[in-house]
């Protein structure tokens, strides 16, 4: 669970994408493997959009040699059950429980207690992904940002 709070930093695609690339690049990928597939919700302003792509892209470029693809899937709005909506789910049962919450430590805590935490500029860090892939798009052909 990638997590920063919101004075550190908005819930854009700038830092989607960047908690997805450090998932990608930590994640360990058995050579059989040649394609991932990455499923996200209809939400355009944090994951259907073209810093996603370009993202991917820039990942695929340096992956794995046995990866050949990358898919982004986006199913139907408010037909998905994913993971992640089950987790957010318990998440938000855990803090229900409790009357106040004064401390970020003590969403964290309900957080660790169902996977493992990664907090912004310890864990990860936010890219700049229009710098970081202007060269890249116009390399490929893609028009710039």
């Amino acid at each position: 669970m990638h997590s920063w709070l919101e004075s550190e930093s908005s819930k854009g695609s700038y830092e989607i994408a960047s908690a997805v690339y450090d998932t990608l690049n930590k994640i360990e990928i058995s050579e059989v493997i040649n394609e991932v597939k990455l499923i996200a919700d209809g939400c355009s302003g944090q994951n259907k959009n073209s810093t996603i792509l370009a993202m991917a892209a820039k990942w695929l470029s340096q992956a794995p040699r046995n990866i050949k693809k990358v898919q982004l899937i986006f199913p139907v709005t408010g037909h998905s059950f994913l993971r992640a909506d089950r987790l957010f789910a318990l998440i938000e049962k855990g803090v229900k429980k409790l009357d106040t919450i004064i401390l970020p430590d003590e969403y964290y805590d309900i957080f660790k207690k169902h996977g493992t935490l990664k907090k912004l500029n310890y864990d990860w860090h936010i890219q700049d992904w229009k710098k970081r892939n202007y060269s890249s798009y116009k390399i490929n052909g893609f028009p710039p940002f």
